[in-house]
């Protein structure tokens, strides 16, 4: 058996275990060692196996031998999860000097490298009055462009109007509305 497979079998009973113990989750386990705990094989994975195991799972699903929605589901929890402990984990994280600029710092097969993250300038502090000019002209016409796409929203089939910077008469349609179906999810 290869190292994938066996990893991914770790993890299913590893799922099973943690779902066991989360229901028989005594006082006194913190949820940190309870996370450890059910996910100590994903810990242990670097990119390309979790590439590997993810793919291994949708190949799965499109032999039939598992079931969609429930992968989804699996799918959507695990981002909603991670999501979460990023988004507000990251300032403690960035509060800490784990390495210097130009080096880089690993843990549990993750790399942290110091950089400037969500870089922004402030145009407008320059004082460039060409810069300025340009702003102004573009906030103009993005707000008669965003004017104007709400008002051709509004078209059912067509309609005849009159160009007002060429007086020609002209026929104008509905947008085309493009989309992708499928479904919004939520975890609950």
């Amino acid at each position: 058996m290869d190292k994938t497979k066996e990893m991914a079998m770790q993890m299913r009973e590893q799922e099973q275990t943690f779902d066991i113990s989360q229901q028989k989750a005594s006082v006194g386990i913190s949820p940190s060692a309870q996370v450890n705990n059910g996910l100590s094989a994903l810990k242990q994975m670097d990119a390309a196996s979790i590439d590997t195991l993810a793919k291994a799972l949708i190949h799965e699903v499109a032999e039939g031998n598992a079931a969609e929605d429930k992968l989804f589901a699996l799918g959507q929890k695990i981002s909603l999860l991670g999501e979460s402990i990023v988004n507000n984990v990251k300032g403690f994280v960035y509060a800490k000097t784990y390495c210097q600029k130009g080096d880089k710092y690993i843990t549990d097969g993750v790399q942290l490298t110091p950089s400037a993250i969500g870089t922004k300038y402030d145009y407008a502090s320059s004082g460039d009055p060409i810069w300025e000019e340009i702003n102004e002209e573009f906030t103009k016409a993005k707000k008669m462009k965003d004017d104007r796409e709400k008002f051709l929203k509004t078209i059912k089939g067509s309609m005849t109007l009159v160009d007002p910077s060429t007086g020609d008469i002209i026929e104008i349609k509905e947008p085309i509305k493009t989309g992708t179906e499928g479904y919004t999810s939520k975890v609950l």
